[in-house]
């Protein structure tokens, strides 16, 4: 008898358990499908996309001391760049100022970038942007495309005059990688390109600006508007170097260079020095 007792009592707990297992399993499912389950997570994606095009606008002056400076003073004289993804945004002028007759070799330094409504002054430079998005690569040349001259005296040319540009300091705004300066003589007597700045495949994404032969500026005696002997800064990264033997009066002399920006990625040409 105790065993038939035994065997009715787990019989009966068994029941008992079963009927309340799947009362446990019917309230998760109701949790489940009205959300109230504690830890109730689902998943679900969507999709984000923009596309980019070549830009076709001008890109203004960095700030060659400071180029995240984001009002950065106009450069001396102010001038457009060209137009496009690929542009020169701007090249500074070349001002050798006033100097005495001599009969010796002499090498004369370039007066620095000078700015608008400000006394600010720096290094000479040259600013390029390569906004395409392809990661080509271009190449920077110049050229003089004439000698220092003057129609209207009798010493109309400077003969054997040179400019000369040392490798440039490379700023940028961004983050791309960086391309690379040369160093460069100009060649008046056939025109020929120099080459300044090369970016090879991957590199010179952005804009960069290259200051000739650095950030810094040197004290040079030189003579003021009233022919005063006076101490100034100069550019040593940009010179003129003429031949004492090199008759000169007493005129201005002058020449146009010509920058020539092309998509040939690191194809430079001309007088690297």
């Amino acid at each position: 008898m105790k065993a038939i007792k035994y065997g009715t009592v787990a019989a009966l707990s068994t029941a008992l358990l079963a009927s309340g297992l799947v009362s446990f399993i019917d309230a998760k499912a109701e949790e489940k499908e009205n959300g109230s389950e504690v830890g109730y997570e689902r998943t679900y994606n969507s999709d984000s996309n923009v596309n980019f095009i070549p830009s076709t606008g001008s890109t203004k002056p960095i700030d060659p001391t400071d180029p995240t400076n984001p009002n950065p003073e106009t450069p001396v004289p102010p001038k457009e760049g060209t137009e496009g993804p690929l542009s020169i945004d701007f090249a500074s002028d070349f001002d050798f100022g006033t100097q005495e007759i001599t009969t010796e070799d002499k090498v004369y330094k370039a007066k620095p970038q000078a700015y608008e409504d400000s006394e600010k002054i720096t290094p000479n430079f040259v600013q390029i942007t390569d906004k395409r998005g392809s990661n080509a690569g271009w190449s920077l040349n110049l050229k003089q495309d004439y000698q220092f001259k003057n129609d209207t005296t009798q010493n109309k040319e400077i003969e054997g005059a040179e400019l000369r540009f040392l490798a440039g300091s490379l700023v940028t705004d961004g983050k791309g990688i960086k391309p690379t300066t040369h160093e460069a003589k100009l060649d008046a007597t056939n025109g020929s390109y120099s080459k300044i700045m090369t970016a090879k495949a991957t590199e010179g994404s952005g804009t960069w600006l290259s200051s000739f032969g650095g950030q810094e500026l040197v004290d040079e005696d030189v003579l003021n508007e009233e022919n005063e002997v006076v101490t100034e800064k100069r550019d040593a990264g940009v010179t003129l170097s003429i031949p004492g033997t090199t008759q000169t009066d007493a005129v201005e002399y002058e020449t146009t260079l010509t920058w020539q920006l092309t998509n040939e990625p690191g194809n430079g040409q001309g007088n690297e020095l």
